[in-house]
């Protein structure tokens, strides 16, 4: 595998707003996944040590409530390209934020008429939006003020981005023999068996992926494969081969993280759409449900996530996917448990 470092700085100037903003969104999430988080806020910590302060009003793009991805997290993995670009290219890409997309990503759930109006700042229509979310009060006031003052938002985002990624190539240069040791560890014996186990790449293929390291998030592996491309990409936290593992064998399910993944009308349906036609890739749910390929990513990965559905098989450049049967059996089983306590609490 081949080590590209252009995207783990990146990540991490993007994940030290997430945590900014949201530390105990990110608590939760890796508590549910029980993982060892005694030491997962370390470089965090470093880097805010030297960091000035976020303002308050970037939080819309970086608001992370432990199931959907922030909406700068999201337009970089579906966005960027991680053996090509480079940061200036993000921020290029940044700068040219349309407003339409941050209002389509902030309010999935609303029809296209009722975007167009909070697009035109329509007020009722933007109080009456904010009436279906369950955004905190800090995320609904920030998100108005987005509304009305978008360019000067963006405007200082880039600003910000710009000195955090300061501080985060630092960091990146302080701990490089980290680095240099998950380089070889990566390129174990029995790192490349996990991989090949979760992903459907050979030995031969997996020489050519490219892969990156990320300290915000030390328990991170994302697996990029962008259409017209042979080679993948690997973003993968320091903590990672622990993550490998476990993904390997059986995750234990929340009944409550699944009804709440599982009861999002989207990710219902491309559910209800695998169990018809079997197997899918992106393409043919984003097709089948009518909506961007980007909103199909974000909740194909929530879904991936969560093991809910699996990689079926890789195509040449096309990804298949199917239902976890173990998951969905697993699932039963704790549903109706927890239906049989509830009716002997009423005896």
């Amino acid at each position: 595998m081949i080590y590209n470092e252009n995207a783990g700085i990146i990540y991490d100037t993007i994940y030290y707003g997430v945590i900014y903003f949201n530390k105990q969104s990110v608590i939760k999430k890796f508590k549910e996944n029980e993982y060892n988080i005694d030491s997962a806020f370390t470089y965090f910590d470093e880097v805010k040590n030297s960091c000035p302060p976020l303002d308050d009003c970037l939080f819309p793009f970086f608001y992370y409530d432990a199931i959907t991805l922030c909406y700068l997290t999201n337009h970089f993995i579906t966005k960027f390209d991680f053996q090509k670009h480079k940061f200036k290219d993000f921020i290029i890409d940044t700068e040219n934020i349309f407003k339409m997309d941050v209002i389509d990503y902030l309010f999935a759930n609303l029809t296209k008429n009722e975007k167009d109006l909070i697009i035109k700042k329509d007020s009722a229509t933007v109080k009456k939006a904010f009436k279906n979310l369950s955004y905190p009060l800090e995320m609904i006031n920030q998100t108005m003020f987005l509304i009305y003052n978008f360019q000067y938002v963006c405007g200082l985002l880039v600003k910000t981005l710009m000195e955090v990624h300061k501080h985060i190539i630092v960091l990146h240069e302080k701990y490089r023999y980290k680095i240099t040791q998950e380089i070889d560890e990566t390129h174990s014996k029995e790192n490349l068996i996990s991989f090949k186990k979760l992903y459907c790449i050979n030995e031969n293929q997996l020489n050519k992926q490219f892969f990156s390291i990320s300290f915000m998030n030390p328990f991170f592996v994302f697996f990029d494969k962008k259409e017209g491309y042979n080679e993948a990409s690997f973003l993968l936290g320091y903590h990672y081969k622990g993550i490998l593992e476990s993904h390997c064998g059986k995750k234990d399910i929340s009944l409550e993280t699944a009804l709440s993944v599982l009861g999002e009308p989207i990710r219902f349906n491309m559910v209800k759409n695998l169990k018809k036609h079997q197997i899918l890739t992106i393409s043919d749910m984003s097709r089948l449900l009518n909506i961007s390929t980007s909103t199909a990513f974000k909740n194909v990965a929530i879904l991936v996530n969560e093991r809910i559905i699996i990689k079926s098989h890789i195509d040449g450049i096309k990804i298949y996917y199917k239902i976890n049967k173990d998951y969905l059996t697993t699932m039963e089983n704790l549903f109706n448990e927890f239906i049989n306590e509830i009716k002997g609490v009423h005896k």
